[in-house]
Formats: C-alpha cells, sequence, structure tokens
C-alpha cells in the first residue's frame, strides 16, 4: 500500500485503531473505478448510492452534475463521506470523554487545601493522564485528516487525464466553508483548548496549595514541583500544537486544498 500507508497504522493508538479513516478500502474504490472507468460498457449499477445520499452530494458538490463520469465521483466521494462521518462521530465519543474526565477534577478542586502530600500527588498524575487523553485526540484528529487528503490526492493523480476537476480542492473548500461541518469541527479543536486551560489553573492552585502549606517538608515539596514542572510542560505542548494547528490547518486546507509531495 506504500510509505504513507504503512505509518498510518503504525501511527494508530491501539484502542481506536477500529475507529481510524479505512484508507486501505477507499483506495481499493479508487483501483475499481479506475479499472472501470474506461469500459465502454460501464456498469453504473456497481457505483450507485442511495437516493438520499445522492441528491446530498449534489446539493454539496452542484459541480458534479455536469462533469463527465460523474457517477464514479459521486460514488467516491459518497464512501469518503461515510468515513469523514465516522471519525467525525468517534470524535464526538472521545470529546464526550474529556468533559466526563476534566469535570470529575474541577468537582474536587474546593478540597484542594485538605490534600495530604500523596493525594497532592495523586491529583498530578490525574490530570497529566488527561493531557496525554488530549494529546492522543489530537493525533488522532490530526492523522485523519491526512489520510483524507492523502487519499484525495491519489484520486485526483490517478483521474487527472479522465475527471478534468480538482476533487481535492471541491471537497474541501465545501468542507471548510460551510459553517460547523465534521471537519471544521474537529480541527478547531474546542475541547482541548478549554481543558488545557482549565488544567493550567489547576496545576497552579496545586502549586499555591503547596507552597502555602507549611507541614510539607522539603523533600516532598522538591516531589511535588518535578511532578507540576513535567504537567505544565505537558500544558505547554497541547496549547502549542492546537494553537499552530487551529490556525496552519484550517488556512492549509482553505488555501491550498491538497497534498504538497
Amino acid at each position: 500500500m506504500g510509505k504513507f500507508f504503512n505509518d498510518f497504522v503504525e501511527n494508530q493508538i491501539a484502542e481506536w485503531e477500529k475507529n481510524y479513516l479505512y484508507y486501505k478500502a477507499l483506495k481499493s474504490i479508487i483501483a475499481s473505478i479506475y479499472k472501470d472507468i474506461s469500459k465502454t460498457d460501464n456498469n453504473d449499477n456497481k457505483y450507485e448510492i442511495e437516493a438520499i445520499s445522492k441528491k446530498k452530494i449534489e446539493d454539496d458538490f452542484p459541480e458534479l452534475l455536469s462533469l463527465e463520469n460523474s457517477q464514479f465521483v459521486k460514488y467516491f466521494i459518497s464512501e469518503l463521506e461515510k468515513e469523514t462521518h465516522n471519525v467525525y462521530l468517534f470524535y464526538l465519543e472521545i470529546e464526550k470523554q474529556i468533559y466526563v474526565k476534566i469535570n470529575s477534577r474541577l468537582y474536587l478542586r474546593n478540597e484542594y487545601k485538605t490534600y495530604s502530600v500523596q493525594e497532592i500527588l495523586t491529583e498530578i498524575d490525574s490530570l497529566t493522564n488527561i493531557i496525554f487523553f488530549c494529546l492522543n485526540c489530537f493525533y488522532y484528529t490530526d492523522h485523519n485528516i491526512e489520510a483524507i487528503k492523502k487519499i484525495l490526492y491519489h484520486f485526483d493523480k490517478k483521474f487527472k487525464t479522465k475527471i478534468k476537476m480538482d476533487i481535492s480542492e471541491l471537497f474541501f473548500k465545501r468542507k471548510i466553508t460551510t459553517e460547523n461541518s465534521d471537519i471544521k469541527y474537529m480541527l478547531r479543536f474546542k475541547i482541548l483548548i478549554e481543558t488545557g486551560a482549565l488544567i493550567e489553573k489547576l496545576s497552579k492552585e496545586l502549586d499555591k496549595v503547596t507552597t502555602s502549606n507549611r507541614n510539607i517538608f522539603k523533600n516532598e515539596k522538591t516531589e511535588i514541583d518535578n511532578k507540576l514542572s513535567e504537567l505544565n510542560q505537558y500544558i505547554f505542548l497541547l496549547n502549542e500544537k492546537n494553537t499552530n494547528r487551529v490556525n496552519n490547518r484550517i488556512y492549509d486546507l482553505y488555501t491550498t486544498c491538497r497534498i504538497v509531495t
């Protein structure tokens, strides 16, 4: 399948691997279309899609109506839309889990003043684990967007002479200019930005509680400081990725709408 596919599979988060874009199936569809598109006796029924899906695609991509061999393009886009939507639905599930995780910590913040050293250390570990979960969500989304870009690039390259239209550009411009489209919603990383800011506040509160507690020994304070420093590094990493990706990724998709190779 090539280097990209191998990297895509290798970098998947193991427990989420069933929820990634089915890249291999989409590539097989492209191969099938390439085989059939040149036949004089095209079997259109093979590439028929449901009436509702067909109407939605024609409404979303009116440019396809006058396109030669449009049934092949519509079929490919309908399959890509299904895969993209599945990624989006799983993103929403991850989002819900993050809300539950961070709300459980916010509920406990008023008890920080009563925490023992061990409870403080345990809380820092819990916050760090949430950051790791958020980073996984970021990587999951980013890898899937790359896969969508790559499969569209592969489609355009394969049918450059047969379908005189840049489907990558058509697809992504529609996604980016449509308010709250699945891809645009994911790329905002709203939940990750909010969670990073909240955990940063909780980290500062834990530091304040530790500093004001005179019953904490010096070696205990050092251990807490080291853990908080590590947590803050991960918070910085998450915030940096979110800020850069939200701005750069949407701009990249909107202006170029294609893979740079």
